[in-house]
Order: structure tokens, then sequence, then C-alpha cells
């Protein structure tokens, strides 16, 4: 499959391989270069990042639910249980 690079060096990936790997917008892709090729893989978040990630959300919103304060401290405390280990 063939792709051109526009003025500002973005290339696109199509939606099927967006699709099969579940790559969402605002996703993180890595880049590596490698024996003179780029290769391109979805950054897995590991379930710090996703706590850390979830907690960012919540703590962002203009209001949150009773519901949402106790989630937020839910994850905190799993947070740092996760990170003492």
């Amino acid at each position: 499959m063939n792709r051109h690079i526009d003025e500002l060096g973005r290339i696109v990936i199509p939606k099927e391989i967006r699709k099969v790997l579940k790559i969402n917008p605002d996703d993180l892709i890595n880049i590596i270069v490698e024996n003179n090729k780029i290769i391109l893989s979805k950054k897995e978040n590991t379930i710090v990042e996703r706590y850390k990630e979830k907690i960012s959300f919540l703590e962002n919103k203009k209001t949150v639910t009773d519901f949402e304060i106790g989630q937020m401290k839910a994850y905190k405390e799993i947070l740092m249980d996760l990170e003492m280990n």
C-alpha cells in the first residue's frame, strides 16, 4: 500500500488499518527507524498510564458527579498501590 506525504510530512493511516489495530484519535504511535525503514506501531498504555489518564480526565471535567468523585478516589488508591509495587 502506498501513501503520499503532504507538505508537513504527514501520512494518513488507512481507515481499515486503524480499525483492525484499534487506533483512535489521540492514540500515541511509536515511530522507529530500522534498516532504512520506518516502522509504526500503536503504543499500548500500561495499567499505571491508564489509571493516570482516567484520573486526569475526571480532574479536568468542569462538573463531576458524586459517583465520579468516588471513582477518582478509588483510581488514586489503586494507582498508589501499583506504584508502590
